[in-house]
């Protein structure tokens, strides 16, 4: 399957790939993030009606991370291994540039279809 990706470059350079939209089966993966440990009822059960801590958020934010990004180069070279671990040791401003296009790809994603 080809998938169309967008590159953006952070603040120190660093360049990073995404995904522009998910399969089913990874907004399964960030759903369940948002779920896990939850106690539900499947009655009328929506998503946007949870109420969530901090720290549920940042599960969200690093499952959105982990499914949307899909290589980082530093100096040029490809980064091996944790995408996530790399760019959670970067400074504040390149992880918010990356965290900050999730988002808006995300928010595109969610979007009710144009007729």
């Amino acid at each position: 399957m080809n998938r169309e990706t967008k590159k953006i470059k952070t603040p120190s350079g660093y360049e990073v790939v995404l995904n522009c939209w998910l399969t089913g089966g990874e907004r399964q993966a960030i759903n369940a993030s948002i779920l896990e440990g939850k106690e539900i009822s499947p009655a009328g059960f929506s998503l946007q009606d949870m109420k969530l801590d901090g720290a549920d958020l940042m599960k969200v934010q690093n499952a959105q991370l982990k499914q949307y990004v899909v290589g980082v180069k530093v100096d040029g070279k490809d980064v091996e291994g944790d995408l996530l671990e790399t760019m959670l040791n970067w400074k504040e401003e390149d992880y918010n540039s990356v965290s900050n296009a999730v988002n808006e790809l995300g928010k595109g994603e969610t979007e009710s279809p144009k007729e």
